[in-house]
Formats: structure tokens, C-alpha cells, sequence
């Protein structure tokens, strides 16, 4: 059996949503290929080839990224202001440190010479990872997933030194597009070029490029002179078994439940936040699971609500199945740019809930308009009091219903696993 290296993000133990899908292409390769895994370790536990879920898997070690994440994780889990704030404090001279020490790295490439970043370090140790492992083991096929977009820089300098190796990539947040919603001050026209330049380099130099489908529909000018390498894959829908355990959440009440990431930049919580403190129901409860750099905000709406807005601690992924299983709503609220559609709503439909979805680049998500359970919401459409009504009606109308999963797999056929699994075989 031919070996076959993927290059990720965060894995294990807790995956990032790019994580995710290299598990899920990892989980589809593995019948044509002795799959390997190098990835970013965020947990205590190390891995060097260890056999993990069918996958050998390698981990590489950030001391300074390690240290971060503990600090985020003390001040997700306390309560009392001043203990956060202090942990927040910590996790943010870490992080300046790493930027710092950045600028030192040697033999940075281009889209790091001027602007370097936390994530740089990667670029050279999962490279250097992969010369160790095509050193035991002939690496037949190559599959890169961005982001972190080192992974991608890696794959390059791998497959112009091994030109037969087949190189696979796959790009759900384009590089180029990510790098306009960063705070860069310094020449950010020539970093534009240079990051643009450099995306578009991957695509000409992969032997085959994968690409989320709303990449494929807004960011064609990447990928214009080789569009003939480049496929589009829909998001995979795969239902989740809860473990059935008995609900935290109060019976009585309409539980809205969101889990996933709010970033300042690209998924401001602040507009639905707003309007949910507008509904002024006590029986409609909000539940945050969720890691942000907008911490400030969310407490703000958190001492409005009258308690009607519940901030938990992060929880484990597969805790996820049974919060979904609990709630009457789920909460969605979309990206500023359509380019970058968050997973999260997959595992969403997946569930057969109602979807209550905030569309922040007011533009109709067209899967949701395929899903009847689901009330799509627009700022500056309507008055915020308008918004609120017309959520709180929702709420109130759907709180009990939910679709079974034949339903669902039925409207949502496109993004099952029997077709992206055809896809990706027969092009790997």
C-alpha cells in the first residue's frame, strides 16, 4: 500500500475545524493509503508515529504555543474578573513574545520576511518532520491543508525537491483573503502582492487542488491560470451520536445553545448578543460554549441578560454531540466575508434543530434556504427591535421540532459522505 503524509493544523487531542476535515479526508484515505498525520500538538501527550484511529500520527512541539493555550484555558475557566484579566494578560505577552521572536527565525519564506507571525516556526518543523519520514518511509502522495498556511509553504518546498511525489492541497480560508481582516500596518499593499503571489504558487505547483466550494465561487482569480487542477468539495454532513446523558439545561425553558469560535474581525458576536438582550424573555436562555478574542464584549451582553445569558467553560468535541442534543435552538452566527463559511453549521443541519442564523455579510446563505427549519437574520435590514420580535417568534414557534436524520441526508444529499468520498478517491 502506497504511504500518504497529510500536513494540519490541530488535530489531537482537540481539533480545530481544519482539523477536522484533514480526520475526515484521513478517514476516507486510509482505504487507498497507509495514511500518516504531522500536526500541531496543543495537548500534553506527544506523538511520533504513534498508531492512532487507523493513522500514524506525529505532533510537533510549540513550548512557547503550549503555554498560550494554558493560559487561555486558566482564563476560560475562571469566574472571578480580576483572575481573568490576569490570565488574559499572561496569554498575551506570550503571544507578543512569539511574534517577537519571530523576526529572528531563519530562513523565513516570502510571506514572513515583513510580517512575520506566530505560526512560522511550522513551516521549517513540519518540513523537517516530512524529510524524516520520506526518510524511512517513501512518501508517495502529499496532502497539504491550510490553514495554517505553513502547511502549504511546506508542501511546496517538499514537492519542488521531490517532483514525483504527488502533491494534494486543500484550501478552505485562502491565505491572501485571511490576510485582510489581520491588523498589518507595514506595507500592507506589498504584502498583499507577496501573499497573493505565493497562494497562487501553490495551486500552479500541487498536482491537484481541493477547495471548499464558496473558494471555488469567490476567489477564482488564485487559481484562473489552473483552473483544470482545482475541485471543489462541499462540506462533509456526518451525523453525531450523543451519549444520551441526562440535560443540564432547564426543561422549562427555550435553551439556544451556540458552540465555536467568535473572532472580532470576522465573527462579531456583538449585533446578536444585542438583539438577544433586546428580547427580554425570561424564558429563552442563551448558552455560550465558546473560545474568543472578544472576551470583553461578551461579558458586557453576559451582565445585561439578567441571567439570561449563560457563558460555560469550553468544552471537549466530543462533548459536542449531547449540547447539541440538549438545546431547542441553535445559534449560528456567519462570517463577515462569504468566502469563509464556519463548519459549525454542518454539524448544525446534521442535528435536524432549528437554526436560528445571523448573516453578517448580508447575503442569503443558500444551503440554509434549503433547510425549512432555520430563520435567516440580516443587520441593517430591519430595526433591531424588528429583529427581535421576529426572533423571539421563531424561537417560540420551533422550540420542540427537529427533523430525523433521513430527512435531513435527503435534502442535504450533495455533501454526503458517499459523494465526497467518490470525489476525493477517484482524484487522489
Amino acid at each position: 500500500m502506497k504511504n500518504l503524509t497529510i500536513i494540519a493544523g490541530h488535530v489531537f487531542p482537540q481539533p480545530s475545524p481544519t482539523g477536522k476535515v484533514a480526520l475526515q479526508f484521513a478517514e476516507i484515505l486510509k482505504e487507498k493509503f497507509q495514511v500518516s498525520i504531522i500536526f500541531i500538538q496543543s495537548g500534553a501527550e506527544t506523538y511520533d508515529g504513534t498508531l492512532k484511529q487507523g493513522f500514524k500520527v506525529y505532533s510537533i512541539f510549540s513550548r512557547r504555543l503550549w503555554l498560550e493555550r494554558v493560559f487561555e484555558k486558566c482564563a476560560s475557566q475562571r469566574t472571578a474578573p480580576c483572575s481573568i484579566r490576569l490570565f488574559q494578560v499572561a496569554s498575551n505577552i506570550i503571544k507578543f513574545s512569539g511574534r517577537l521572536g519571530a523576526w529572528f527565525l531563519p530562513g523565513r519564506p516570502k510571506p514572513y520576511w515583513l510580517w512575520p507571525d506566530n505560526l512560522i516556526w511550522y513551516y521549517s518543523k513540519a518540513y523537517k518532520q516530512l524529510e524524516k519520514n520520506n526518510a524511512h518511509e517513501n512518501i508517495d502522495t502529499l496532502l497539504t491543508i491550510n490553514s495554517p498556511f505553513p502547511a502549504h509553504l511546506a508542501g511546496l518546498k517538499f514537492k519542488r525537491k521531490y517532483p514525483h511525489v504527488r502533491w494534494l492541497t486543500f484550501t478552505i480560508d485562502p491565505f491572501t483573503r485571511a490576510s485582510d481582516f489581520s491588523n498589518r500596518w507595514l506595507f500592507r499593499s506589498l504584502k498583499t502582492r507577496i501573499d497573493t503571489a505565493e497562494e497562487k504558487g501553490v495551486f500552479k505547483t500541487a498536482d491537484l487542488n481541493f477547495v471548499s466550494e464558496e473558494v471555488y465561487e469567490t476567489d477564482t482569480e488564485l487559481f484562473a491560470e489552473v483552473v483544470d487542477k482545482v475541485i471543489p468539495i462541499p462540506y462533509l454532513l456526518q451525523r453525531a451520536e450523543p451519549a444520551g446523558g441526562a440535560s443540564r439545561f432547564a426543561k422549562e425553558k427555550i435553551n439556544l445553545i451556540y458552540t465555536g469560535r467568535f473572532y472580532r474581525s470576522i465573527r462579531n458576536p456583538e449585533y446578536f448578543l444585542k438583539i438577544f438582550c433586546l428580547m427580554e424573555n425570561p424564558d429563552i436562555t442563551l448558552h455560550l460554549f465558546t473560545f474568543s478574542d472578544c472576551d470583553d464584549l461578551i461579558d458586557k451582553y453576559v451582565n445585561q441578560s439578567s441571567g439570561r445569558i449563560i457563558r460555560h467553560v469550553p468544552v471537549t468535541p466530543d462533548q459536542i454531540p449531547d449540547i447539541l442534543n440538549w438545546a431547542n435552538i441553535l445559534v449560528s452566527v456567519g462570517n463577515s466575508t462569504t468566502s469563509f463559511k464556519p463548519s459549525k453549521l454542518f454539524e448544525y443541519l446534521a442535528t435536524g434543530k432549528p437554526i436560528l442564523h445571523i448573516n453578517q455579510s448580508n447575503q442569503h446563505d443558500e444551503v440554509l434556504e434549503k433547510y425549512p427549519l432555520s430563520l435567516q437574520v440580516y443587520p441593517g435590514k430591519i430595526s433591531e427591535i424588528d429583529a427581535a420580535v421576529k426572533m423571539q417568534q421563531f424561537c417560540k414557534a420551533h422550540a420542540d421540532e427537529q427533523f430525523p436524520w433521513e430527512t435531513v441526508n435527503h435534502i442535504f444529499s450533495h455533501h454526503s459522505l458517499e459523494n465526497i468520498r467518490n470525489t476525493i478517491l477517484s482524484n487522489a
